[in-house]
């Protein structure tokens, strides 16, 4: 990805608080393609890796839109709860 501010690392973070692993998965493949679907069809089989520009915070954005997250808020409570009474992971 190209450099990007820490406001702008920290907005993805808070966009994505609620984001599984899975989920973070699904959004960092939409946003590398973010690159690829601004090219024109005939040079994506051919175009040269080095060509193609770095993954933006545009990218992420725009797959943050697009991509939502699986696990809900009362779920999220529910495994909160579950670790402070029988997890070993300190929040």
């Amino acid at each position: 990805m190209s450099s990007s501010s820490s406001a702008e690392r920290k907005q993805i973070a808070e966009r994505t608080a609620h984001y599984s692993g899975a989920d973070l998965r699904a959004l960092c493949g939409d946003a590398a393609m973010g690159p690829i679907r601004e090219l024109p069809p005939d040079q994506i089989a051919t175009i040269d890796a080095a060509s193609v520009r770095p993954v933006s915070h545009k990218d992420l954005r725009e797959a943050c839109d697009r991509t939502r997250p699986s696990v809900g808020a009362s779920q999220v409570a529910e495994l909160e709860a579950w670790n402070r009474e029988f997890g070993s992971f300190q929040m």
